[in-house]
């Protein structure tokens, strides 16, 4: 899991909420350091903010959807924003993000996104590790 935000306290507390569910979990400070950890390790979901300095969370989605399958492009997308109408969330989808949370996260809301994510589609890369399933 990839989770892409300027703000290291928002990333923190993305990791601390996601710290039980035994994902493998990446972190980007930028869309440019975000692209090229997507194409470098494949995540299954990104969590990326969509105000971010330079370019912006929308921008960096569309880059990462004009990827190949191979190297990233049909990754499963969750924009977070402080943003909450119904034209944010279809400029999110409109992007090419998956799905669209508003912050601020609450936990439970945060599970259920991630949740309809995984349940949507196949997983591109899940690995079996005896115990659980390990999503990265």
């Amino acid at each position: 899991m990839l989770i892409v935000d300027d703000e290291p306290d928002a990333r923190e507390l993305m990791r601390a909420i996601l710290a039980d569910t035994g994902a493998r979990i990446s972190e980007a400070a930028s869309a440019k350091e975000a692209l090229e950890i997507v194409r470098r390790e494949h995540p299954d979901i990104l969590l990326a903010d969509v105000t971010m300095p330079g370019e912006d969370g929308y921008s960096m989605m569309r880059s990462i959807r004009a990827l190949p399958e191979e190297e990233g492009g049909d990754i499963r997308s969750l924009a977070v924003s402080a943003y909450a109408r119904r034209e944010d969330h279809r400029r999110a989808i409109a992007a090419g993000f998956t799905d669209h949370l508003s912050k601020p996260l609450q936990p439970e809301d945060l599970y259920a996104a991630l949740q309809r994510l995984w349940t949507e589609t196949e997983p591109t890369d899940v690995h079996d590790t005896g115990h659980s399933t390990e999503i990265h």
